[in-house]
């Protein structure tokens, strides 16, 4: 093994490289593009512009009504998981667990078929738990300001499940299934113009963190003395000594080979000169990274839509800025005072009483307004058209936005669903985002679970799949993410209601159904 120093300085040049490469990243490079991208999407739009202090500046904020618009439609709707295996046949039934005898090392391809099942509704029950909408929707959100959305999938081995080995519940089930957002600044790949992730050589996650956190997650992992004493901060960013003291924290994923050519995921964790943690099996054939790209460039650091939206911004925001002065100088205008005849001082506020002393040509002659120049009374129609234009270019109609008066409902609800046909290509994309993020909970179930029941979640009962991951790792799954529409939920409340009754007539169905017979 490498003197630790040597690793940790050949992660941070293999880190350092794709800073350069960001750095050079279109027109801005990517970290002040995307900073410039979230200042105007959260209206923080005249940063850094010379117009003085005592001026309104008037914002209207055309991108982010665009961005919530066009994220709502991709991610608004509810996504289903489902589990299919590989290579067993369709007309098997899935029964119960007829065939799950433990004993027996055969594994039936009904019992695989079965547990198929059982992960895909312990997924979909368990994705409610960690509120994994929010997560997505956040990644959908990083993806329309800065052009890439990441979710990284790990495993805490500190989270409690409630379950226990023995019967006498002594020893406890612990570890599960985690995710968190990254921004894509903070995500370093080998070669950017693969859009693969599973093809990267490597992957290093970037990220700031306390000295004092660092140090106790190096004790966590039992790192030796005269390691962890060459912890210390780096204060790459000037602003953050004022407050803290940090330095910067690399996980680097990697591809390790056998002989045989058959590879896992590896990891090790480090800071400038010294080993956080260790290299450490992730038991994994893929990365646990996953990323969406609003557009495809060729290129795993995709171009924001707020980059080009943001001429237009400025150009709306100035052009109500310029009118918004013009009424004001008109019904306010500068006061030209002499100050030699008048000693108060001189606010031009509405109502203010100016003492003088003369006559009324001494006054004529030391105040006076100085008359604003001719404006266009249709100032307003070029505004109105520039910011009707550019929500007609990027999809985000009056249709579409329901901001039109309805006279015919189904003329209006077609002429927004012809709006919304061209966010189908990108919402394609979202739905294989999410099973690409479900195929990797699979892989940790299949290799981190070991032995434990899955809960499978129903109308008014809740049931355990008794599940053992030895049994299924040779098998191959296929993940498929669908839409649910809230009629096919309903349907399905009902049908598990139904299910779960002994005895019922048509009248109770009828109830159930809400009023309609079946």
């Amino acid at each position: 093994m490498k003197y630790y120093k040597d690793i940790c300085s050949e992660i941070f040049s293999q880190h350092e490289k794709s800073v350069d490469y960001k750095n050079s990243f279109g027109k801005k490079g990517l970290f002040e593009q995307t900073k410039l991208n979230r200042y105007f999407y959260s209206g923080d739009q005249w940063r850094g512009a010379k117009v003085g202090d005592n001026k309104p500046l008037v914002k209207y904020n055309i991108i982010k009504r665009i961005g919530e618009y066009k994220i709502a439609v991709i991610g608004g709707d509810n996504v289903k998981i489902s589990f299919l295996p590989v290579g067993i046949g369709t007309q098997i039934k899935t029964g119960n667990d007829e065939n799950m005898s433990y004993n027996d090392k055969k594994v039936t391809n009904s019992e695989v078929v079965a547990a198929a099942k059982a992960v895909s509704n312990y997924l979909n029950t368990y994705f409610k738990k960690i509120h994994f909408e929010n997560t997505v929707c956040k990644a959908l959100k990083n993806a329309y300001i800065s052009g890439c959305g990441v979710v990284y999938t790990y495993w805490d081995p500190s989270e409690k499940t409630g379950f226990f080995v023995d019967d006498k519940r002594t020893v406890e089930i612990c570890g599960d299934i985690k995710s968190e957002v990254i921004d894509i600044e903070n995500v370093d790949f080998y070669d950017p113009n693969n859009t693969e992730i599973n093809e990267q050589e490597y992957i290093i996650i970037s990220s700031r963190k306390t000295v004092a956190s660092i140090i106790r997650e190096a004790k966590q992992n039992k790192m030796p003395k005269e390691m962890i004493e060459q912890i210390k901060p780096d204060y790459e960013y000037e602003n953050e000594a004022f407050y803290s003291q940090k330095a910067t924290v690399l996980t680097k994923f990697y591809k390790d080979y056998d002989k045989d050519g058959n590879y896992t995921i590896k990891a090790i964790k480090v800071c400038k000169n010294a080993i956080i943690k260790p290299e450490w099996d992730l038991k994994l054939k893929r990365y646990p990274l996953v990323v969406f790209n609003w557009e495809e460039t060729g290129n795993i650091f995709s171009e924001s839509e707020i980059t080009n939206l943001i001429p237009n911004q400025i150009a709306i925001n100035r052009m109500m800025t310029a009118n918004t002065w013009a009424v004001m100088m008109t019904g306010m205008p500068i006061m030209l005072v002499n100050a030699d005849a008048v000693d108060d001082a001189i606010t031009n506020e509405p109502g203010q009483i100016i003492r003088f002393y003369g006559n009324g040509e001494d006054f004529d002659r030391s105040v006076k307004y100085i008359t604003p120049p001719n404006f266009s009374g249709n100032f307003d129609e070029p505004i109105s058209n520039l910011i009707q234009n550019t929500l007609n270019a990027t999809g985000a109609t009056d249709a579409a936005l329901g901001t039109i008066k309805a006279q015919n409902t189904s003329a209006i609800e077609s002429v927004k669903q012809s709006a919304r046909l061209p966010l189908t290509i990108i919402k394609k994309r979202y739905l294989s985002f999410i099973e690409d993020i479900a195929a990797t909970y699979l892989e940790f179930i299949l290799n981190m679970y070991f032995s434990r029941p899955l809960i499978q979640k129903g109308k008014n009962k809740v049931e355990y799949f008794k599940f053992n991951a030895e049994r299924y790792k040779n098998y191959s799954f296929y993940c498929e993410a669908d839409i649910v529409s809230e009629s096919e939920e309903k349907l399905d409340s009902v049908l598990k209601e139904i299910d779960s009754l002994d005895k019922y007539d048509k009248k109770e169905i009828k109830e159930l159904l809400g009023g309609k017979e079946e």
